[in-house]
């Protein structure tokens, strides 16, 4: 949801600026599809790359309380976190995995070595490279 408002505000900004460039001729920009799928299909995994690599979460993880770690517990990397949010993006059906592995591990998470464990903490503790909660 939150890729899709990103897409939205960024659509609405786009005609509000053409707008006040050219109010006499204004007209709506017609997104393609093309065009429209590839920004949010890139906004999507930017999004996750961002919320895995930084924090562990995204908003829903956060409502959720889980984060995404590795399998060590550490703080995901920008790549894992990368490659995670592109097999996730592209290969949505793994996550079905989860209700067959013990573990609740999706496809991408045995691909790339991460796991996604309840926590209802805001932020890593210490020890693990992050700061305690406040």
């Amino acid at each position: 949801m939150v890729a899709v408002a990103v897409v939205l505000v960024a659509y609405l900004g786009l005609s509000a600026f053409r707008f006040v460039l050219r109010p006499r001729v204004f007209r709506w920009p017609e997104a393609g599809t093309f065009r429209l799928s590839a920004f949010a299909v890139a906004l999507f995994v930017l999004y996750l790359t961002a919320g895995w690599s930084i924090t562990g979460r995204t908003v829903g993880k956060q409502v959720m309380g889980l984060r995404a770690v590795r399998t060590d517990g550490a703080r995901i990397g920008v790549g894992r976190a990368l490659i995670r949010a592109i097999l996730c993006t592209f290969f949505p059906v793994g996550l079905v995995w989860c209700a067959v592995d013990r573990k609740r591990r999706a496809v991408h998470d045995l691909i790339v070595g991460t796991a996604v464990q309840y926590d209802w903490r805001r932020r890593l503790p210490p020890s693990e490279g992050g700061s305690a909660a406040p």
